[in-house]
Parts: C-alpha cells; structure tokens; sequence
C-alpha cells in the first residue's frame, strides 16, 4: 500500500469513494453505539426545510471544480490517493491548520479496513511533506473513538484527536 498525491485524472474514483458514506473510516460508528430516535415535538424543531437541506447538499458535494482547486493548492490542502496493487482503494483529505499541523477531514477506503491499515495509512500520511502533526475529530461514539486510539491517535478532549511525527533521537 502506499499514498500519492491526486490528481485531475483520479476526480471520478475520488467522487465514487467521497459519495459513498460506508467507506468512511472516520465517521462510521457500530450499530451498537447507535440509540434509537425519539420522534417527539422537540427533536422536529431542529429539522431543516427541504430548501435548507438541498443548499447544504449543494455545498458538500464533490465536484471537479472544487477537486481541482483543492489538489493546486498544496500549501492549504492536500487530497491522497491510496494505492493498493496498482489499484485505488481509497483516499485521505487533509486541510492546514496552522504551519505543519493538519486536520484529516476524510478518509475513505473500498475495502473492509483493519486497525493496521488504518495506523499504517496515517503513518504514511505523518511523513508527508509539512505534516508533522494530523489532527481529526471524530463523532463521540465509543467505536469511533476506539478506533482512533487503536490507529495511534491519542485524545485531546471532546472527540478530537491527534498523531503526530516521532521524533528521532
């Protein structure tokens, strides 16, 4: 396995990865961590109108515009491809915080991925060039949260965690 950094040519593969949620390894909780809904009057009133939710579609989705703009723009953010076997399986999107720390926004992959692939994909992703450290936040489910320890990020407090570069010495 390793990364490469995108480019025009990968937007299709990258939009058929982003579209579909299950290959999320960020965001994805077990069916255990999930509480059923109660649908009562006071949960209604946080719903949005169809009108609102469409414009929040319209944003979010992936186009070649917004694709392109972010893989030229090296120095805010940074999209990977993951390669397996001369085959993608995935993506890592990153944007910059501040100087040589990032946020991991997104990373998705095809395939059933273990804690290992996970650790080792942000292993790669901490030796990129200006990544020193890699910060991601998570949704407070406990899946979600232990996947992220077990993948060598540690918590620092309220779904955020963080991995950064060891030191040689």
């Amino acid at each position: 396995m390793h990364l490469r950094l995108a480019t025009p040519n990968d937007f299709e593969v990258y939009k058929l990865l982003y579209d579909r949620f299950e290959y999320s390894l960020l965001y994805q909780p077990e069916e255990s961590d999930i509480k059923p809904q109660n649908n009562n009057d006071e949960s209604r009133k946080l719903e949005f109108d169809s009108e609102t939710l469409k414009q929040i579609e319209e944003e979010l989705a992936p186009t070649r515009e917004k694709f392109e703009s972010r893989i030229g723009n090296l120095a805010e953010y940074r999209i990977y491809i993951i390669e397996e076997d001369s085959e993608i399986i995935g993506f890592a999107e990153l944007f910059k915080i501040v100087r040589t720390r990032w946020k991991l926004a997104e990373l998705s992959v095809n395939k059933v991925a273990s804690l290992e692939m996970i650790r080792a994909i942000a292993d790669m992703l901490i030796k990129q060039s200006r990544i020193k450290i890699i910060d991601v936040c998570v949704p407070m489910y406990r899946s979600c949260e232990k996947r992220m320890e077990e993948s060598g990020f540690a918590p620092i407090g309220g779904g955020f965690y963080r991995k950064e570069e060891k030191q040689k010495g």
